[in-house]
């Protein structure tokens, strides 16, 4: 079992890093897509269904924003850089099992799944994706949808503040994991 665990400051800076690069990662389906139909003049998801884009287009475009997501904080961890997004390698922080063992496919897509959807989707890392509910179910929805995700973020960034000694998120619950000093 492992017992070194990194302060709540070390982890925010790994998040910002993984938030920036992760990003830049999941943005490339939807550059190429304004770039398919206008680059310099499209500025929001709307733009895209105003210039054509079916729905099922749009959301084809999201969904490999996803899937980018999804490779970055999943894949990379399992097999490129174990236990590590970028962003905790360049901490020296590292994703584990609760009992110190390697992070799994499933607990790596349960970690993603909570922290993509409810905490950095709903919050501010995609206004596109909240244009994107807005656009479908009206400006209330999306408002209440941005407030759900922001509530769920600082009731995870206060956990890992105030949870001592384990430090441990929402999404390190629900996937059975603990963020570590790497090896």
């Amino acid at each position: 079992l492992r017992l070194n665990q990194r302060p709540f400051a070390a982890r925010v800076v790994a998040s910002v890093i993984d938030f920036i690069l992760c990003g830049i990662v999941a943005i490339v389906p939807l550059v190429t897509a304004f770039n398919m139909v206008g680059g310099a003049t499209m500025t929001s998801v709307s733009d895209l269904a105003s210039v054509g884009f079916s729905t099922v287009a749009i959301t084809g475009v999201l969904a490999l924003s996803l899937l980018f997501s999804w490779a970055y904080h999943v894949l990379i961890p399992l097999k490129l850089i174990p236990g590590k997004t970028p962003g905790k390698y360049l901490i020296n922080l590292e994703i584990v099992m609760v009992d110190g063992s390697p992070a799994t496919l499933q607990a790596l897509s349960i970690r993603w799944a909570f922290l993509t959807v409810c905490e950095t989707l709903c919050t501010f890392a995609s206004a596109l994706l909240i244009q994107y509910v807005t656009l479908l179910f009206g400006e209330t929805v999306g408002n209440a949808y941005t407030f759900a995700g922001a509530l769920v973020t600082a009731i995870s960034a206060w956990m890992v503040w105030h949870n001592k000694p384990q430090r441990r998120a929402l999404h390190d619950l629900l996937a059975g994991t603990w963020v570590y000093t790497g090896s």
